[in-house]
């Protein structure tokens, strides 16, 4: 069995969008079926444009300003601790 990490495995650093993308966020984002073959090349999980490879589901466009919007509203507005002004 492979396991993957996704702060790790895939491209090191996640970014705000691969995490909306990942708990089900989709406005304004495309998916595309692309073949691709999957190999384990020294230890490292290497995926290839194959057109003999699997069928995968891939991001290949989001709206940027839709994302913003749904990000800032969604994570940051509603998480932040404003300060109190002193009277």
């Amino acid at each position: 069995m492979l396991r993957l990490h996704l702060d790790t495995d895939l491209g090191g650093d996640i970014d705000a969008l691969t995490c909306a993308i990942a708990l089900g966020w989709n406005e304004g984002v495309e998916l595309s079926e692309i073949p691709l073959r999957l190999e384990i090349r020294e230890g490292w999980l290497q995926q290839t444009v194959d057109e003999r490879g699997t069928p995968k589901r891939v991001v290949t466009r989001a709206d940027g300003e839709r994302f913003n919007e749904f990000w800032l509203h969604t994570v940051v507005r509603e998480n932040v601790v404003m300060p109190v002004p002193r009277p």
